[in-house]
C-alpha cells in the first residue's frame, strides 16, 4: 500500500506548497496529492479553495487574477511559515528529481465554462505526459477530479494517463454512474472518502479492476482498517494529512505493506 501525502504534509507546512510536498517526501510518503486550478490567464497553480481568504487573507478568487499577480502572493496557516503559491511547472521540475507518485487533482469551480475546463485539463495532461518522458514513468502519475468532464478531457489528449474518480458524500450513481459498464472505460481507479468505505464496496470495485485510494486517512482507527483492507488486496493506497505517522504505523504494524520505491 502506498502512502500519499494529502496536499503534501499540511500539518508541517502550508498545504499545496513546494515546502509541503518536499516535507511529505522527507516523512516517507510514496507520493503526494495536490490541487491544481487556473489563473485568469490560464496558468496552472497549486491551490485548493476558490477564494484566497483562508490562506492569504484576501477576499479574491484565484481564477480572477493573472499569474503575475498570484506569484507575488504568499499563503500561511497557524504555526506555519508563509510560503509562495506554487506553479504547476515547479512541481514537474521537482518531480524530475524525486520521481514520487503524483496525484494531480483538477479543481473545477462551479459554473466553469466547458471550453475552459477542456482547455485547462488538456494543458495539465500534456505537461504531465511530456514530463514523464519514458512511458514507464506514466505509472507514477494519476489525475483525479470530481469533474467527469475534466477527466474526459484528459483522456482525449493523454489516454495513457491514469484517471481517478473522486467521490464525495453523494451516492455514486448521482454523479459517476459507476454501476454502468461504460464507466470502466472512463476511469482507472476510485478515490472515496474513508468514512464511506465498506468491504462490500471494495469487493465490487476490485471486481471491476479499480484500485482504491481512500481519503483522508488521518486517524489510527482508520490506519488499522485501511491496512486490513490492503492486506486483503482491496485497497492499494491511502491519502493522508499525516504521511509520516502513517508510514511509521505501517512499518511497525504491517510491514508486509511496504511498497517498493524503485522505478516501475
Amino acid at each position: 500500500m502506498i502512502v500519499i501525502g494529502h496536499r503534501g504534509c499540511p500539518r508541517k507546512a502550508v498545504e499545496n506548497t513546494m515546502e509541503s510536498l518536499r516535507i511529505a517526501q522527507a516523512e516517507g510518503a510514496d507520493g503526494v496529492e495536490f490541487d491544481v486550478q487556473w489563473t485568469a490567464d490560464g496558468e496552472p497553480v497549486l491551490f485548493h479553495d476558490d477564494s484566497l481568504r483562508r490562506l492569504a487573507g484576501m477576499p479574491l478568487r484565484i481564477g480572477r487574477l493573472d499569474w503575475r499577480e498570484v506569484r507575488d502572493l504568499t499563503v500561511a496557516a497557524p504555526g506555519l511559515r508563509a510560503q509562495p503559491i506554487a506553479h504547476f511547472d515547479q512541481v514537474l521540475d521537482w518531480w524530475g528529481q524525486s520521481r514520487l507518485t503524483l496525484n494531480v487533482e483538477l479543481k473545477v469551480p462551479a459554473r466553469s465554462p466547458p471550453p475552459r475546463v477542456d482547455h485547462l485539463a488538456h494543458c495539465v495532461a500534456r505537461r504531465l505526459a511530456g514530463a514523464a518522458g519514458d512511458p514507464l514513468w506514466l505509472g507514477r502519475l494519476v489525475v483525479s477530479s470530481f469533474s467527469s468532464r475534466a477527466l474526459a478531457a484528459v483522456a482525449g489528449v493523454a489516454p495513457h494517463l491514469r484517471r481517478a474518480a473522486l467521490i464525495d458524500e453523494r451516492p455514486l450513481t448521482d454523479f459517476w454512474s459507476l454501476n454502468q459498464p461504460q464507466a470502466t472505460d472512463a476511469i482507472a481507479q476510485v478515490h472515496p472518502p474513508i468514512r464511506q468505505l465498506s468491504s462490500d464496496k471494495l469487493v465490487r470495485w476490485k471486481a471491476l479492476g479499480w484500485p482504491v485510494w481512500p481519503w483522508t486517512v488521518n486517524e489510527p482507527r482508520d490506519w488499522e482498517r485501511t491496512a486490513q483492507w490492503a492486506l486483503a488486496g482491496l485497497v492499494q493506497g491511502a491519502i493522508t494529512d499525516e504521511p509520516g505517522a502513517l508510514r511509521r504505523f505501517i512499518d511497525r504494524h504491517a510491514p508486509a505493506l511496504r511498497g517498493p520505491k524503485e522505478a516501475p
